[in-house]
């Protein structure tokens, strides 16, 4: 799995670093609202099209579970040990990122995507898109929706376009993200 590469915070991890030593409290989630994700549901067509939902993050997978949503996390598996491989292409999943991005071919059932955060990591777009862009495919075209509220978010995803292009460029093989048509 590829490095992560912070996001330019505007100095809040190195202030919270500084207290962080004196700091004693377990982190609870507590959503403010859930209005985000409910738009999120509907825009995407979460419950009409069926598509892989990646997360890079517990909490929201950990929501959309809580409403229906099968949640793939540790070794692709669900809380009740449900294997991703076994989960048929009728119903939208939730996959965790770091447990699903490498080693499932998913490419006989989806071949839509939503992405909750935008990764930084190019290799990372180029793993967890491979899942479904792979010989064996069988829609005319693959085609990812990217939730990017902040322009934070927004910038990272042109970085890890930006790498793809590079990694294109120096090992002489398009990447996944360089071969995508990206509407804003």
């Amino acid at each position: 799995m590829a490095d992560r590469i912070a996001i330019d915070d505007d100095g809040l991890l190195a202030a919270w670093r500084k207290v962080e030593p004196d700091y004693q409290g377990k982190q609870v989630v507590r959503w403010v609202t859930h209005d985000i994700m409910e738009e999120i549901v509907e825009l995407a067509r979460l419950r009409e099209e069926p598509q892989l939902i990646w997360t890079e993050y517990g909490a929201p997978g950990d929501l959309l579970e809580s409403w229906g949503f099968p949640y793939y996390r540790n070794k692709g598996l669900t809380r009740d040990g449900r294997d991703i491989m076994d989960c048929k292409g009728d119903v939208s999943p939730v996959l965790s990122l770091a447990a699903n991005a490498e080693g499932h071919n998913l490419q006989d059932r989806w071949n839509l995507a939503t992405y909750l955060t935008p990764m930084q990591s190019a290799e990372l777009w180029e793993q967890s898109i491979g899942r479904m862009h792979r010989p064996g495919q069988l829609a005319d075209d693959v085609g990812l929706r990217v939730v990017a509220p902040h322009h934070k978010l927004i910038d990272a995803f042109d970085k890890a376009v930006e790498y793809a292009r590079y990694v294109s460029t120096m090992q002489g093989a398009p990447q996944k993200l360089t071969l995508a048509d990206i509407a804003r």
